[in-house]
């Protein structure tokens, strides 16, 4: 599987524009985290590595095999230093019969704990599928 390291900057050609992706954690047992940059640009920036610096929402998702197979149109077009961040905390349900969630656990890439508190700001662990991750550049 081909991997993208962190600190690499993704354009995409996605219907509609370009779409910029960071890569910015790594994890054995999953895909790339990413963070995907909010809007559809008509051109690439002169310096892309400025994109950066611009905080995205955080996402699991194989992006460097993606690319690797053709199922994406993109390429790295930039290498950064990753910001020193440690990993980012993903939320898991724990769900009823009714496939509604009870509770949520909270996972950082070592370990779980219960949620203490109120979740939905925190990004779910769920690896996307490539129809869920484009949907992320429309909106």
């Amino acid at each position: 599987m081909t991997r993208l390291a962190p600190g690499d900057l993704v354009e995409l050609r996605l219907e509609g524009g370009l779409g910029y992706v960071l890569a910015t954690h790594a994890h054995p047992a999953y895909p790339e985290v990413l963070s995907v940059l909010p809007g559809l640009r008509a051109e690439r920036p002169a310096d892309p590595k400025t994109l950066a610096a611009e905080d995205g929402r955080r996402v699991l998702f194989p992006l460097g095999a993606a690319l690797a197979a053709g199922a994406l149109d993109g390429e790295v077009v930039a290498r950064v230093d990753p910001r020193p961040a440690p990993f980012p905390t993903f939320r898991s349900p724990v769900r009823g019969r009714d496939g509604e969630p009870l509770y949520w656990w909270l996972w950082d890439g070592a370990g779980v704990r219960p949620a203490d508190g109120p979740t939905d700001d925190i990004p779910v662990r769920k690896v996307l599928s490539r129809d869920a991750f484009l949907a992320l550049f429309r909106g």
